[in-house]
């Protein structure tokens, strides 16, 4: 045993020497090659840069933006400003003493004073202003997700295929970094309220959704069919039955999508 550890490190250097020369020799060889073959290239630097043209030109007179576009990014900004007014008209001593007194009851007396600075804090450093926003963008964000996330995973639960694309999707969602979102959504809506809800709500939208899916999923089999055997239909089944037994599972799952939208939020 002592031989075999102490020939660890001895073996990972080699291994290391091997790997710093293999680069040095690769480097020395494709260095000559010259750069990337234009034979490759597809051509979508172009088609993509008019793209881009025609957005920033038609934003205020293209019928998309007066019939779909428009209507949609007021609707989220007027949702979002009507509850930042009303996170503001509280008082902010209100805010400190939830917290604390909340906390008190649900952890303790440290978790309550420590919530409770923690709110306090917002204010002393100067941007309670801004945090009230932040959390009226992040409710927001959170309520959408929610109604979005939760179908999308009753949908999964029920059907393979659905499943299998969903998948796909909320892989590429929670892989992607917030800038590629805000890139596309910000030539379209511009600079505001809107590409950051959408942004915030792509990174939010897959653990509400994974948590409804396998908490439907994990639910025992006999209870769906004695309410199966009890003639209960397909709907009841869903909202009576499957919905409430998941739903710590789909609690956990806006837990994470509140964490999401607080660690991802833009």
């Amino acid at each position: 045993m002592t031989s075999t550890a102490a020939y660890r490190p001895v073996r990972l250097g080699r291994w290391l020497v091997g790997l710093i020369v293999v680069t040095f020799v690769a480097s020395k060889l494709f260095s000559t090659i010259g750069t990337f073959p234009e034979s490759l290239n597809i051509g979508l630097a172009a088609p993509i840069s008019d793209a881009r043209g025609w957005l920033i030109s038609n934003q205020r007179n293209h019928w998309l933006y007066g019939v779909l576009l428009d209507p949609f990014a007021d609707s989220i900004e007027w949702a979002i400003e009507l509850l930042a007014a009303v996170l503001k008209w509280i008082p902010w001593y209100g805010y400190v003493a939830w917290a604390g007194l909340g906390l008190w009851w649900v952890r303790g007396r440290v978790a309550g004073v420590i919530g409770a600075l923690a709110v306090l804090y917002f204010g002393v450093v100067g941007v309670w202003t801004d945090g009230l926003d932040t959390l009226a963008l992040m409710s927001v964000s959170v309520v959408i997700a929610i109604a979005i996330g939760v179908p999308i995973g009753v949908a999964s639960s029920r059907n393979p295929r659905v499943e299998r694309a969903t998948r796909l999707a909320l892989d590429a969602m929670q892989t992607m970094p917030g800038f590629v979102y805000l890139i596309p959504f910000t030539l379209l809506f511009g600079f505001g309220l809107v590409p950051a809800l959408i942004a915030t709500l792509l990174f939010s939208l897959p653990p509400i959704a994974r948590a409804t899916d396998l908490g439907i999923r994990g639910l025992s089999t006999g209870v769906v069919e004695a309410a199966d055997m009890f003639g209960a239909t397909e709907r009841q089944t869903l909202t009576k039955v499957r919905l409430p037994l998941a739903r710590p599972a789909i609690l956990v799952g806006v837990n994470q999508s509140i964490n999401f939208c607080a660690e991802h939020g833009l």
